[in-house]
């Protein structure tokens, strides 16, 4: 009989494998592979001028419809829990990627974005080669 135990992850890791990849998310032991579910990669950076650390998650399968993935005992080099500091982010980061996922609404930059960009990126160049222009001389 399955027990609730058999199908909710048990525990934060941090997970090293042999691909030089680092990835933390919700993991389950299955005996020769490991459970992630949205496994997710952590990018840490200090916030400049500051003695802050900025952590931002992204998915670490983003094409991938599937919120788990297995991954073969043999391909993982180390396994850490993570640090409880960081687990509300993960799952902050991790339940909106899950949101996204099921509603079928990933925010995908469009030609119609790169459209506006690009009348943006023209009209300030044209205003900034105004201000270095010489002046009329009607206005001296």
């Amino acid at each position: 009989m399955t027990t609730p135990k058999d199908l909710v992850p048990e525990r934060y890791e941090v997970i090293k494998l042999k691909s030089g990849a680092e990835i933390v998310g919700m993991t389950r032991d299955c005996g020769d592979h490991l459970e992630i579910t949205l496994p997710m990669i952590c990018q840490l950076s200090l916030v400049p001028g500051t003695p802050r650390t900025n952590a931002v998650f992204y998915p670490y399968a983003p094409l991938s419809a599937d919120e788990i993935i297995n991954i073969p005992k043999f391909e993982i080099i180390h396994r850490n829990l993570m640090n409880e500091q960081f687990v509300p982010y993960y799952d902050d980061a991790s339940s909106r990627w899950f949101d996204m996922i099921e509603n079928k609404s990933i925010p995908l930059a469009t030609v119609e974005d790169k459209k506006v960009s690009e009348i943006m990126r023209r009209s300030i160049d044209r205003m900034m080669s105004r201000m270095t222009e010489a002046p009329d001389e009607q206005f001296i």
